[in-house]
């Protein structure tokens, strides 16, 4: 038998919380949201990607209020 058969595979303890992984979540999705925004605004140009942008602004304070 080779040496990789024999050996254990050991499984690393979480080093972060719950919380700190759904943070972390939010933060790559914001991210992703927040990097994409110059093409989407080159894409459908300015009057209609500002409208859009103050839109969703306006139906994520909303939400937020909501919650």
């Amino acid at each position: 038998m080779s040496d990789i058969e024999t050996q254990e595979v050991r499984l690393l303890k979480p080093k972060s919380t719950l919380g700190q992984s759904i943070f972390n979540f939010c933060n790559v999705l914001m991210g992703v949201g927040i990097l994409s925004l110059p093409l989407a605004l080159k894409y459908t140009g300015w009057i209609i990607g500002l409208s859009l942008l103050f839109f969703c602004m306006a139906a994520t304070n909303y939400a937020a209020k909501l919650l």
